[in-house]
């Protein structure tokens, strides 16, 4: 019986992801790379039938008869063929569809993934050091914009309770939401700010709350550039990002050097505040990425080298940021589009400031473009994967990823050294402490709550 339902379960993971790689190839280019690899291994048995004697006949009906039989499980090496076609002859970068992954999410759905052994610490469990920070596990809470701070950028109740919270359910770091360095440069007039020091006490509370409750404590600095909801937007040049928002003027050299200046700033009030680690926002279209890409950098000076800015970044970080402290980056390591960064561009550009102190790269994508992304769970896992092989740093790697048996995979198959949890923990801040069980993990259980533990 176990037998059958195995070979049940396989067999419909097997035509999922069959439908969903022909679902994933929907542009022209995509279903023309479909085709040819169809004709390559099979189509052409069905013309030996259709058009070709009594001998050819005979052998397109035993190759049909073997494709659909004994040879059905090698259908994946047509599917495979087609997305290399897809890519890299035809160039179309649109569908970013992964085998591998989606095997991974298929098995966590039919609940196929094992875990150690009683007595093993499963990897996602084991702790995790990085200069002066110790995680206790490596499950990260990435920044996340809560758009709850006062029209002035100062914390509330609302940030204890919600960074606490995650503490208390077991988060091995906390990333603190993307907060602006610049009045002119948040996201939302709701944005928690860090360009005053009147904004450190209230920093400082959402610190002490998650520390008070065993986690470490993370910000991320960010200037939104072209993307600030502000009445005057600064980029690179003056290119829309497009929809609602409005062309930004492009940046003097005096405006690039109060930026560097701003940030430089913030990190001395993020050091004044407590937090554990720093991290540099250089994705999702804000303004250190807005320099790296071609698509929103059309400078004519030497601010072009994208690279250039974010040196001068990271170099004034660090004169305020200790040493002793970790400095990591968030990146968008692919915008999918053939114009856009790639992650060899973007590992080019981690490798210019490696030198200065940067210890971790917390690899995301997207954000610069309007453009669908074929998101799924683990989506972006693969990017983390190339980001850690070319720079030789270790990253943080996710992307939708809702469950914790998907979580230890990208951590157990060196696809990333931590591991984020975005959208989940919003939902439940307590998925870790109330799944730790399942992998046979020894976690403290918050003493208010032993209850209800399961």
């Amino acid at each position: 019986m176990k037998m059958y339902r195995q070979f049940k379960q396989f067999w419909i993971r097997f035509f999922i992801i069959v439908w969903e790689v022909v679902k994933s190839m929907k542009s022209i280019r995509g279903l023309i790379s479909l085709f040819i690899s169809y004709m390559i291994f099979q189509g052409w048995a069905f013309l030996f039938i259709l058009f070709g004697n009594a001998w050819m006949k005979g052998i397109g009906a035993a190759v049909i008869t073997f494709w659909f039989g004994p040879g059905t499980p090698t259908i994946p090496i047509i599917l495979i063929v087609a997305l290399f076609i897809q890519r890299y002859i035809l160039l179309d970068f649109s569908n970013q569809f992964h085998l591998k992954e989606k095997w991974i999410e298929l098995n966590q759905r039919f609940g196929d993934i094992k875990t150690e052994s009683k007595g093993v610490i499963p990897m996602l469990f084991e702790t995790f050091e990085l200069k002066n920070i110790k995680l206790k596990n490596r499950v990260v809470m990435p920044p996340m914009c809560m758009y709850s701070a006062d029209t002035e950028g100062f914390a509330n109740d609302f940030h204890i309770g919600h960074y606490a919270a995650r503490a208390i359910g077991g988060v091995g770091l906390i990333i603190q939401e993307a907060t602006a360095i610049d009045k002119d440069g948040r996201i939302s007039i709701n944005d928690l700010g860090i360009w005053s020091d009147e904004h450190i006490p209230g920093l400082k509370r959402i610190v002490d709350a998650i520390h008070q409750h065993g986690s470490v404590a993370g910000i991320q600095i960010n200037h939104a550039g072209r993307k600030a909801k502000v009445e005057n937007p600064i980029g690179p040049s003056a290119v829309t990002y497009g929809g609602e928002y409005i062309v930004p003027k492009e940046m003097t050299i005096e405006d690039i050097k109060k930026v560097v200046s701003d940030f430089k700033s913030a990190a001395r009030r993020a050091h004044e505040a407590g937090y554990d680690f720093l991290e540099l926002h250089a994705a999702h279209g804000y303004l250190l990425f807005q320099f790296l890409s071609p698509i929103s950098n059309h400078r004519k000076d030497m601010y072009k080298d994208g690279k250039i800015l974010l040196r001068e970044v990271v170099e004034a970080v660090r004169s305020e940021w200790p040493k002793e402290k970790a400095l990591g980056i968030r990146i968008s390591a692919y915008e999918y589009v053939k114009e856009g960064v790639t992650p060899e561009m973007m590992a080019d550009a981690i490798l210019s400031v490696k030198d200065l102190g940067v210890d971790i790269i917390d690899v995301s994508s997207g954000g610069n473009i309007l453009v669908k992304i074929n998101a799924f769970p683990g989506y972006q896992l693969h990017l983390a994967k190339k980001i850690k092989d070319l720079t030789g740093l270790p990253v943080m790697g996710g992307g939708l990823i809702t469950t914790l048996e998907l979580a230890h995979y990208a951590v157990s198959s060196n696809q990333a050294d931590l591991v984020y949890l975005g959208r989940v923990l919003l939902r439940d801040p307590y998925l870790i402490i109330n799944q730790a069980q399942d992998f046979h993990a020894e976690i403290e259980y918050p003493k208010p709550y032993i209850r209800g533990k399961k």
